[in-house]
């Protein structure tokens, strides 16, 4: 009987020392971007040109993790719930 074990990759995201805090946080608003699937240039611009819509997207983010339901959150975002 023989049991084979593949390594497993970590999931966790690097964190980039080397590079300045700001550019690190951009970075991962353009992941966070990406994995939404926001495409549109314009508008991942805007979002990163402007604090308050970098902070706002880590908290939707985080609120889309955390309550497990896209449905109720987008209930809760537009006041709907």
């Amino acid at each position: 009987m023989r049991f084979y074990i593949n390594n497993q990759v970590p999931k966790q995201l690097q964190i980039p020392y080397d590079k300045p805090l700001e550019e690190g946080r951009f970075q991962n608003a353009r992941q966070i971007l990406d994995s939404l699937e926001i495409k549109d240039n314009k508008l991942i611009q805007q979002t990163l040109s402007e604090n308050g819509l970098v902070d706002a997207l880590f908290k939707f983010n985080y609120d889309l993790k955390a309550d497990k339901n896209p449905a109720g959150l987008l209930l809760k975002v537009l006041g709907l719930r």
